[in-house]
């Protein structure tokens, strides 16, 4: 009968050429067995084993304890070790060598010894740690409907980490103003605590251990040329947004022309930008009907602000400083001036505002089709009193308030199709029709300030094609938008004139001091 010595915990091919099994013959007489020389792959880490058997060939009513083997040096070729196992006949146990015979520090030892030894300086075995990830960076580019919601959800960030990185950017940075073509910087990185946001994460998370799997860390965005925003993690796993902005150094610009058909083209074939010239639009609308009141070889001029950075590379454009029309021989000039009460306006030359009761033209480049009064009706053929002024543009084009007020009806209204109508004071109101849409949070009701977008042209109702009818009501009668003569802005007086009159001479002189630049189509 054969008796089984040991028998591995985890039984493979390696470890069993380090504690192979033997078996005893029933034989008479003494045997002498010399056991396998263990394999040369025996491990470099402890092994544990587990006594399958006791010697006396029964099983013992308490589980065996494991026996953990420590590795042995290694040996001349010439003096392998070897097991040595005794049979004896007659019964009792075979004798055998208690443990195999080593050398450590050049000195022989047992394996008890060995062992003994070996505990002083190996007390467990540990496998290698693994190495932390580093942070990876993923930088995704807006497209049409994106949010940062969906950005981050799409990236794979857990729906409640999306939402407390987008509640603590709020701080800095309005998410509505995300446009299409703006990138967005994505990191993930290891967790330093399973935990997010104060929430926990898995049962590593649970556990408070650190895992290494890649958490979302930080949201970094360009807001503006100058201004950088975004959010981060910290060790709590709180997210706390941070801004970081640009200093920029001012240098001023002028620009200038002779007008043949109209200012948007004149401007642009001398490289005005188009923000500058929109802003120069602005402060001539109270006064000037860009489709009937510019003739050819009416000229303008322009100065205005271009923003640097460190190496002196051009950023962005600033404010207008200074603007003039000629018109028809009429120079019209215009100063940007902050008053004693904090606001900034365009001041004329005599101090006072150009900013009116009411804009003339509440469309951006559009055209004059139809003024005021008795005309051949399009659609119905006969003629008709035309109580508003019409202006062709195309479909979509903006839609501004003619003046600071509330509005008074925002719905389909008849033939008018889409209309809005403001109502601006006791005495003055504008209505609005034929308009594709409103835009958003436009209703009954709402406060809006002049030159604020209310809608988008379009062609609903009776209409032949996309164009904004246009009507200025005057204690409930319609008036002719055109002729009205509307109340001026304040006028600056006493000190704050001599103040303003100051800087309106200094900026004379500095605009005389620059050289007409050729290269500002490159600034758009």
């Amino acid at each position: 009968m054969g008796i089984g010595i040991y028998a591995l915990s985890s039984p493979s091919a390696f470890h069993a050429a380090v504690a192979p099994t033997a078996f005893l013959p029933d034989a008479e007489g003494t045997t002498t067995l010399t056991m396998a020389q263990p394999s040369a792959l025996q491990p470099s880490f402890p092994v544990m084993e587990t006594p399958s058997f006791h010697l006396s060939g029964h099983l013992s009513d308490q589980p065996p304890s494991p026996v953990i083997h420590y590795p042995m040096p290694a040996l001349p070729a010439s003096e392998p070790p070897a097991l040595s196992v005794t049979a004896m006949n007659g019964g009792g146990a075979p004798e055998i060598d208690p443990l195999p015979t080593t050398v450590l520090n050049g000195k022989a030892h047992s394996d008890m010894a060995t062992d003994s030894a070996m505990k002083e300086t190996v007390l467990a075995y540990a496998p290698p740690t693994r190495k932390p990830r580093k942070p990876l960076n993923r930088t995704v580019k807006v497209a049409m409907g994106d949010t940062l919601s969906s950005i981050l959800i799409d990236a794979g960030v857990p729906t409640l980490e999306a939402q407390d990185a987008i509640t603590a950017i709020k701080a800095v940075y309005n998410p509505r103003r995300l446009q299409a073509g703006q990138q967005v910087t994505l990191t993930f990185g290891p967790k330093s605590n399973g935990r997010s946001n104060g929430h926990v994460n898995g049962a590593n998370g649970a556990n408070g251990k650190d895992t290494h799997e890649p958490a979302f860390q930080s949201l970094d965005l360009l807001a503006s040329v100058d201004r950088k925003v975004g959010v981060s993690r910290g060790e709590n796993g709180v997210f706390s947004s941070h801004e970081v902005k640009r200093e920029l150094k001012k240098k001023m610009m002028r620009a200038g022309g002779t007008i043949h058909t109209s200012l948007a083209q004149a401007s642009n074939a001398h490289g005005v930008p188009r923000n500058v010239l929109a802003e120069m639009v602005g402060a001539f609308s109270y006064d000037v009907d860009f489709q009937r009141d510019i003739q050819n070889n009416d000229a303008f001029e322009v100065m205005f602000e271009g923003l640097y950075d460190n190496k002196d590379q051009f950023v962005r454009n600033g404010r207008i400083v200074f603007a003039t029309l000629t018109l028809s021989g009429v120079r019209m000039p215009v100063y940007r001036y902050k008053n004693s009460n904090g606001m900034t306006e365009f001041y004329n030359e005599k101090g006072q505002s150009v900013q009116k009761a009411l804009l003339r033209t509440p469309v951006d480049g559009a055209r004059l089709s139809s003024r005021y009064g008795k005309r051949r009706h399009p659609i119905l053929g006969y003629t008709r009193m035309h109580r508003g002024v019409d202006f062709s543009a195309n479909k979509g084009t903006p839609i501004r308030a003619a003046g600071n007020g509330v509005i008074d009806r925002a719905g389909r209204n008849g033939v008018y199709g889409h209309y809005i109508k403001i109502r601006h004071n006791t005495e003055y109101s504008t209505a609005y029709a034929h308009l594709s849409r409103y835009r958003k949070g436009i209703h009954s009701g709402k406060r809006v300030k002049q030159g604020e977008i209310i809608g988008y042209v379009g062609s609903t109702g009776r209409s032949t094609g996309p164009h904004l009818h246009f009507e200025v009501i005057r204690r409930g009668k319609m008036i002719n938008p055109l002729s009205v003569k509307l109340p001026s802005g304040t006028k600056l007086a006493g000190k704050e004139l001599k103040k303003f009159l100051a800087l309106a001479n200094n900026i004379k002189r500095q605009y005389a001091q620059l050289p007409v630049s050729t290269k500002l189509a490159s600034h758009q």
